[in-house]
Parts: C-alpha cells; structure tokens; sequence
C-alpha cells in the first residue's frame, strides 16, 4: 500500500550546504518532519556538486516521513 502524500516541495539548494537556516529549516518545519532526516543525507549525496545550485524535490508523507530526488 502507498503511503498518503501530505506535500511535495521543489526547492533550490547549493549542494553539500543545506543546513537547518531558512530556506530548509522553515520548510521543513512547517510540515512536521525532522529536518536532519533531509540535511546529512542531502549533503552526502551532493558533496561532489559542492557548492552548485541543485533543484530537489522533496515528498513529505502524512507519517511524517519524507523522500527527495
């Protein structure tokens, strides 16, 4: 069964520097999921783009989990 989508989200981040400040932090409040599920993995798997601007796009579920592509 698929989980319930509560919201997907596009937002533009340099790679390998998200941190919890605005935009991420307030984003990802708002919705209710822990904002360093998003943060270390994000910055792990963007750390070769360093620096870049990267568009992501996140899907917030109503369990309070999320994935991003």
């Amino acid at each position: 069964m698929a989980k319930a989508v509560k919201a997907n989200l596009k937002m533009k981040i340099r790679a390998g520097q998200a941190s919890a400040a605005p935009p991420v932090g307030s984003t990802l409040g708002q919705h209710g999921v822990n904002m360093m599920d998003f943060i270390n993995p994000f910055n792990d798997q963007t750390k070769e783009l360093q620096g870049q601007m990267v568009t992501v796009h996140i899907t917030i579920y109503e369990d309070r989990t999320m994935s991003f592509r």
